[in-house]
């Protein structure tokens, strides 16, 4: 029943399995081969497939040798339950097989088919089978396997193998009476080297996996354990870190605190040693302000009332008196550095002498700028001191005894009076810096000065 196969020359043969895929198959088989068989049956159950060749008679087992399967122990069917080997089998669960077929018993024929049908290629043999075989797809087992494609024509050379049912049934019987499960239908010598499987996959019995579910969810609970450890380890060591740094914390807070209060004491006290000083030298003096208005005021200028007072935070000057005009009073006022918002209290009017002009003008006085603040560290600046301006001693004769007057010069003039060192004004003021933040450097503040003591003045 076998039809031969003929391939032209523009018809290039399929391979069925790449040169990689072929060294994995291999290097798996040599892998499974080191890995004990009661191992691999306790983790993936029965895997193990027994090829038998089935007759009305007899059963028998098959080995593979050279590729080909050879006949190796024959059961009859009397005693297929009570046959030592069969019993065996079943006793250690090894009780699936492959029925193979002889040649006699399958069709097998080789068809040209359009390339677009090959996804589909089994559901749509089915519908055609009647066309290619005098069985419906109800009434045989068949199988389709890909040979050859033919790029340039679009078409695919596929094996058809076709087994009645009417044959094959009574053997599957057979064989299920034994207590055997048919795992699959195979041909005992396939056409073209092809592996046949008839058995369509739902009559296929289910497959004990053994203890690997149990495996693949120890494995799954296993990676998710690890894969928590790894998010909380980090998050449990910080907590750690944070525990162990948290008394170090209290203490530099703690430090933090005492030199807070520090730095507002010290802040105090420096305002309160320099209030007096800051005051003087934000303000101008008296005097100064009198001379300011001399040296600004025309010449035609005369000020009768001049009133300085204290008016909130500023200072405020007013004058009356005459001029030639009052508003070149307030633009004097206003160009002076040392005056501010210069303004006529009253209406001008005619003065004493009919061309000058009555004015009454108050002006502010601008606060004084302060003096640049100076840092003493451990080796404060010392004060320049200007050299004593040496006294001239007198010529022999001219010095006057105690109680006689002094000798006339000889110009008849009174002797000019010796020359007094100069006075050298060492006056600094000191101004003790508030640093701006606790922890900077600063220096002591200067102490005090004791009651009694000259106050050093600029």
């Amino acid at each position: 029943m076998n039809d031969s196969i003929t391939a032209s020359d523009n018809i290039a043969p399929l391979t069925n399995t790449s040169p990689l895929s072929a060294f994995g198959q291999w290097w798996l088989g040599e892998l499974r081969a080191l890995v004990p068989s009661r191992l691999i049956n306790w983790a993936v159950g029965d895997v193990a497939v027994t090829d038998v060749m089935v007759d009305m008679s007899s059963i028998t087992l098959v080995r593979v040798e050279a590729g080909k399967p050879v006949p190796s122990v024959s059961v009859p069917g009397a005693e297929v339950m009570t046959h030592p080997l069969l019993r065996e089998l079943r006793a250690k669960g090894h009780g699936q097989v492959r029925v193979l077929l002889g040649a006699d018993q399958v069709l097998q024929k080789s068809i040209s088919l359009p390339a677009a049908i090959e996804e589909n290629l089994r559901d749509v043999m089915g519908f055609e089978l009647d066309r290619h075989t005098p069985f419906m797809a109800g009434q045989a087992y068949y199988d389709v396997k890909l040979q050859r494609r033919d790029p340039q024509r679009e078409t695919i050379e596929v094996l058809l193998s076709v087994a009645s049912r009417t044959v094959v049934d009574p053997l599957l019987a057979m064989v299920r009476q034994a207590g055997l499960a048919v795992e699959g239908i195979g041909v005992a010598t396939p056409a073209a080297g092809l592996a046949v499987e008839l058995l369509p996959a739902n009559d296929k019995p289910a497959r004990k996996w053994g203890n690997l579910p149990r495996l693949n969810l120890a494995l799954l609970v296993a990676g998710i354990s690890l894969g928590l450890l790894a998010l909380l380890l980090p998050i449990w060591q910080k907590r750690e870190a944070v525990i162990t740094l948290n008394p170090l914390v209290g203490k530099v807070s703690a430090d933090y605190d005492a030199s807070q209060r520090v730095h507002e004491e010290y802040t105090k006290l420096v305002g309160e040693y320099n209030y007096i000083t800051g005051k003087k030298q934000s303000m101008h003096s008296s005097l100064a302000i009198l001379e300011e208005l001399t040296r600004i005021s025309p010449d035609t200028t005369v000020a009768q009332n001049m009133d300085l007072k204290f008016n909130g935070k500023t200072r405020d000057v007013t004058v009356i008196g005459e001029a030639q005009a009052a508003s070149k009073v307030i633009e004097a006022l206003e160009q002076s550095p040392l005056f501010q918002n210069a303004t006529q209290r009253s209406p001008s009017r005619k003065g004493s002498l009919g061309t000058n002009e009555w004015f009454h003008v108050a002006t502010e006085v601008k606060p004084k700028a302060l003096p640049s603040a100076t840092v003493f560290g451990e080796n404060p600046p010392e004060p320049v001191v200007a050299p004593p301006v040496p006294t001239p001693v007198p010529a022999a004769g001219l010095m006057p005894s105690a109680g006689e007057p002094a000798a006339k010069a000889p110009n008849g003039n009174a002797p000019a009076a010796a020359a007094t060192p100069a006075k050298t004004d060492v006056s600094t003021v000191t101004v003790v810096p508030v640093p701006a933040k606790p922890g900077a450097v600063f220096a002591e503040p200067a102490a005090m000065p004791a009651p009694g003591a000259t106050r050093k003045q600029p």
